[in-house]
């Protein structure tokens, strides 16, 4: 049953949320879980798979601002080698004379004009440089690209095993997992649950891999780190 991509049951559910009475029940016998902390998931989990819910997920956010002042510092220093070039490129053309027709002809030479135009440019990239490097000392800054292209990620489940997991923790268990000795396999009462739960949210019912878990899970804990060092706006 298991699939590399879970197609889960992406619509507006009602107020009994993603869960269905009968499912909730289920879940509260074999997992001993109050009904009331099923029923909170039940619509949080409404909320993941609701057609608006937002695609890019706070992991993608945390990531973004993590490489935000590597990008910009990149960003300055390009400026500062576009900087460079450009008054040396200046001073060469200050020792130029190209003979246009117009040439000699006051403020139609357009040799004055584009005098005036590398000044201008100058004078542009510097003001640039200045107010990016006050930014990058005084503000917050995040990338708008998805960063690591490569690691293609099913954003949906990422924000259902979130809230399976903060459930989990919530009711004072501990978010783990364990590994078969023989075959090394990811198991474990927490890796029960989210493949009891996910071929309920999902069309054709599909299960999760332990490692996949496992590496949400580390990547949950990684991302909460991080949170928690983001200082809050005064």
């Amino acid at each position: 049953m298991e699939k590399t991509s879970v197609n889960w049951n992406v619509q507006n559910y009602d107020r009994q949320g993603a869960l269905s009475e009968v499912m909730r029940t289920d879940l509260t016998i074999r997992f001993d879980i109050e009904e009331c902390e099923l029923d909170n998931l039940s619509n949080k989990l409404a909320f993941a798979l609701a057609p608006d819910t937002a695609r890019q997920s706070i992991v993608t956010i945390v990531r973004q601002m993590e490489k935000g002042p590597e990008q910009l510092e990149t960003v300055l220093q390009d400026l500062r080698r576009a900087e460079h070039y450009l008054k040396r490129a200046s001073q060469g053309f200050s020792n130029l004379r190209i003979d246009y027709p117009k040439a000699g002809h006051g403020t139609d030479d357009p040799n004055r004009l584009l005098h005036g135009l590398f000044d201008g440019a100058v004078t542009t990239v510097e003001e640039i440089d200045h107010c990016l490097t006050r930014s990058a000392g005084k503000y917050s800054a995040r990338t708008l690209d998805v960063p690591d292209k490569r690691r293609t990620r099913d954003e949906r489940r990422t924000i259902v095993l979130r809230q399976i997991f903060e459930l989990w923790e919530r009711i004072g268990r501990r978010v783990s997992y364990s590994t078969d000795g023989v075959t090394s396999e990811r198991r474990g009462p927490l890796v029960d649950f989210v493949n009891a739960v996910v071929p309920l949210l999902s069309n054709p019912p599909a299960t999760i891999s332990g490692e996949t878990i496992r590496n949400e899970m580390r990547e949950w804990r990684t991302e909460r780190d991080l949170m928690a060092s983001v200082p809050t706006p005064e």
